[in-house]
């Protein structure tokens, strides 16, 4: 996820790592672009290109709902300054499959969601104590998960010794010693600091309660000790650090 100022024009700290990437392209973006991505735009459409869409709860076994874990989706208010962080952590579903989508992959016009999982959708008020909770769940699925399904999750973290202060220059130190155990400071509805906590969830995998974001108000001492001493974190070797705390 690129967030991109109004003009179009990508979001700075991403201009530096887009060019050298194993991407395909940017959505909205010509192919041509990575090659001067500093003077590239984005053009913003409702619908996204035919080429790149999928159904992924469509690799699912076809009314087999009872042998996968159920699907839960939590829903926030739109003014919940909360909403934001949740969506990069447990993902985001809409009611039913968009009609577009079912014609261009050839699905029958009548499928539903339910024809592949059982679902429930829950309403909640953010915090991070609910966060948390449901980040520890592992009785139900997330979009997030569903989204990520047969692909290869990310890294768990390095298992190597590691010393801060070794002769050798190490310029990655901080994200080798972190792995996927990163608390992203989030303010209220700042889009860059969600896309990054959606970028470090997709590199790094769900199997993890980090990475995961804090809204600012509530980064307490008590809820970020919690979280880096989380017994479901990654057992990433002996790191000079439990966790690393960041925001963009």
């Amino acid at each position: 996820m690129i967030p991109v100022h109004a003009d179009g024009s990508i979001y700075e700290p991403y201009i530096q790592i887009l060019a050298g990437s194993s991407i395909d392209a940017v959505e909205g973006m010509s192919p041509l672009g990575l090659f001067d991505v500093a003077q590239a735009t984005v053009e913003l459409s409702p619908e996204r290109s035919a080429w790149n869409r999928q159904l992924a709860i469509g690799l699912v076994e076809y009314r087999k709902q009872d042998t996968k874990r159920e699907l839960q989706i939590v829903e926030l208010d739109p003014s919940d300054p909360w909403r934001p962080i949740y969506a990069a952590c447990l993902g985001l579903m809409p009611e039913a499959p968009t009609e577009s989508v079912l014609q261009e992959l050839r699905y029958i016009p009548e499928l539903t969601f339910e024809d592949f999982l059982r679902i429930e959708r829950v309403w909640t008020a953010g915090s991070a104590e609910d966060l948390l909770s449901r980040l520890e769940d592992e009785q139900h699925l997330t979009p997030r998960q569903l989204s990520m399904i047969f692909l290869a999750y990310g890294s768990a973290g390095s298992m190597s010794l590691r010393d801060e202060t070794s002769p050798i220059p190490m310029p990655w130190f901080k994200r080798l010693d972190a792995g996927p155990n990163v608390i992203v400071v989030c303010s209220p509805n700042n889009l860059e600091d969600a896309a990054l906590l959606w970028n470090l969830r997709s590199a790094l995998g769900d199997r993890f309660v980090l990475p995961t974001g804090v809204l600012t108000e509530q980064a307490t001492q008590h809820v970020i000790e919690r979280l880096a001493f989380h017994k479901l974190n990654s057992l990433n070797g002996f790191p000079v650090r439990s966790a690393y705390l960041t925001d963009m």
